[in-house]
């Protein structure tokens, strides 16, 4: 059989087909947004949470398996109210299967597309590498532990490897494990008590 585009089968198909298009559009839309506000999203999830529970128990008092989540969640809540909100966002991403950081993939195809032209952060004699300076754990430049109490001897050991090698700066590798964060300004107080910063985040 012939399809005019009069007939009402072939109406009907481009009227399905037209439908699947817009509910994937939808979705994508949907999706998208989702994956931009994870953590507005589960926050207000949560607070609904403690606030239907709270309603409960006015309701019913004496119900226990109403407000069975409301002490987690409250637990969790005042957990995440210590953590910076970019910190928990890209975490919550992570766990999620999604990029950390809503940002990763528009800064890596701006780098992509500059790559070569981007000038250097940190001024360097041309052929001159500067050191890496070891700081973690185990580190045979850190041989005596008193150096980490000591800023003044701390320095002039940097200072000399640097000047050894006649650089101007010297490198102190990310994601490297330390014991050199002793100071109250690394320290965070947590359910199990306080702890400190041990894994180098910077460069």
């Amino acid at each position: 059989m012939r399809l005019l585009p009069q007939s009402l089968l072939w109406r009907t198909f481009l009227l399905i087909a037209g439908l699947m298009v817009l509910a994937v559009l939808a979705w994508a839309a949907i999706f998208t947004r989702a994956e931009r506000e994870p953590r507005a999203r589960q926050f207000a999830q949560m607070v609904v949470s403690v606030v239907n529970s709270a309603v409960q128990r006015s309701e019913a008092p004496g119900n226990e398996y109403l407000v069975v989540s409301e002490a987690p969640v409250w637990r969790l809540l005042e957990k995440l109210s210590t953590i910076h909100p970019r910190l928990a966002t890209y975490r919550l991403r992570a766990a999620a299967g999604i990029e950390a950081c809503p940002a990763t993939a528009r800064v890596v195809r701006w780098i992509d597309r500059h790559h070569g032209t981007v000038v250097p952060v940190i001024a360097t004699e041309a052929g001159v590498l500067p050191p890496r300076v070891d700081l973690s754990i185990g580190s045979e430049f850190l041989s005596d532990f008193r150096l980490m109490a000591d800023e003044p001897a701390m320095t002039r050991k940097i200072t000399a490897l640097r000047e050894a090698v006649g650089a101007r700066v010297a490198i102190g590798e990310y994601d490297e494990p330390r014991l050199l964060y002793t100071s109250e300004l690394f320290r965070t107080v947590g359910w199990e008590g306080s702890e400190w910063r041990t894994v180098h985040i910077g460069l």
